[in-house]
């Protein structure tokens, strides 16, 4: 867990609450180190844990992509 990373969650301006929720609750999972940052779970876990549907959180994680809020990388790629 990284502080930062869930100040950061907090202080953004995200709506609907269902929103936030998935956001904090992936922030929660974020460790950094010297090169890498940890992966968030996958959208099954996310679902588990705050409650929501699978099909929610996706959507959630689709809506924060496409504002610029959340960025997608893959293994290998530089950050």
């Amino acid at each position: 867990m990284s502080v930062e990373a869930l100040d950061w969650a907090f202080s953004q301006d995200v709506r609907p609450a269902a929103r936030k929720l998935v956001l904090i609750t992936a922030a929660n999972y974020l460790t950094f180190s010297d090169d890498s940052v940890s992966h968030i779970p996958s959208s099954e876990r996310l679902a588990a844990i705050t409650g929501l549907s699978v099909q929610a959180v996706q959507r959630h994680l689709r809506a924060m992509l496409k504002a610029g809020i959340i960025s997608e990388s893959r293994e290998g790629e530089a950050g």
